[in-house]
């Protein structure tokens, strides 16, 4: 049976040396409840919606952390996302180009389906926005930020099927996710995707060696090498050059040969240009990388 973490167990930033929440085996399927990225701040029955006198320091909780036994310094922690549920309503709000108005709406999912602006209702694909485990230095990384930890990537690749590989900096890995989005595009353009409170059903496990020194995501029909830094260009230096070793270790080609592939059959994506650090990734197809 599946522990299940109740998001009463959450945390704001990722740390080393945080008291774990739970101690599973590697291997062991955990369900984790998180709420919302306002962490439960705005009334979804208020007309107009506000977050007016929402406390900032309680944005994007991450729910854990959970000590993996065998992950080790050097090791990846794979998370294995399989299965996401959100509430039956969300948020998101929206300003003018000037930022001189803002607003915001709660969102309803009925029948799998949102109603969004215009008279649009779409299908649910639900991302998570938050995942991570303790960084490598000693400083505590917020929530909000990005990283070689993970963090807040909010990468719509981070969605059920996908497994996400996290460089262990600490043992145990002490990981944590939470910022459900119930529909997110590439960029999160206006900070936002539709913010959702939810649970997510994750199996943990460990891989000796590395990927890299920052995540990897299997995403099913490619691999995402994701990278974040203070501005767009700097995390697509830094995404290429991981991307390039990537492929260089998994095919056996050239320093020059892995930089043809990068530019004629994988693509360069904005994950989101909204958080502290902006987050970028390089899509490579598995008939390039292969399966692990």
């Amino acid at each position: 049976m599946a522990i299940r973490l109740s998001s009463e167990n959450r945390v704001y930033a990722f740390a080393r040396g945080m008291a774990p929440a739970a101690t599973v085996d590697a291997g062991e399927t955990v369900i984790l409840e998180a709420r919302d990225c306002y962490d439960g701040q705005v009334d979804l029955t208020r007309t107009p919606l506000s977050a007016d006198g929402a406390d900032g320091s309680l944005c994007n909780p991450a729910t854990g952390p959970v000590f993996v036994r065998g992950a080790m310094p050097g090791d990846m922690l794979c998370a294995t996302i399989e299965k996401i549920d959100v509430a039956p309503v969300g948020l998101i709000f929206g300003s003018n180009r000037d930022w001189t108005y803002s607003a915001g709406m709660a969102v309803h999912i009925e029948d799998g389906k949102v109603a969004l602006p215009g008279g649009h209702r779409v299908p649910i694909e639900p991302v998570i926005g938050v995942i991570g485990v303790a960084p490598s230095g000693d400083d505590a990384i917020p929530n909000s930020t990005p990283g070689d930890h993970g963090g807040n990537l909010d990468t719509p690749d981070v969605r059920t099927g996908s497994t996400v590989y996290l460089p262990v900096a600490e043992e145990g890995g002490l990981f944590g996710v939470g910022d459900i989005h119930a529909l997110q595009g590439d960029g999160e353009v206006c900070g936002q995707g539709i913010e959702i409170a939810g649970s997510v059903t994750v199996r943990l496990q460990v891989m000796k060696g590395t990927l890299g020194p920052g995540p990897v995501i299997d995403a099913g029909g490619h691999w995402a090498v994701v990278a974040s830094a203070e501005t767009l260009d700097e995390a697509s230096d830094i995404a290429l050059l991981r991307a390039r070793d990537f492929v260089m270790a998994r095919t056996g080609v050239k320093d020059h040969e892995a930089i043809m592939l990068l530019s004629t059959v994988c693509d360069l994506r904005i994950s989101q240009i909204v958080n502290p650090l902006k987050t970028v990734r390089v899509c490579i197809p598995k008939r390039i990388a292969g399966a692990w």
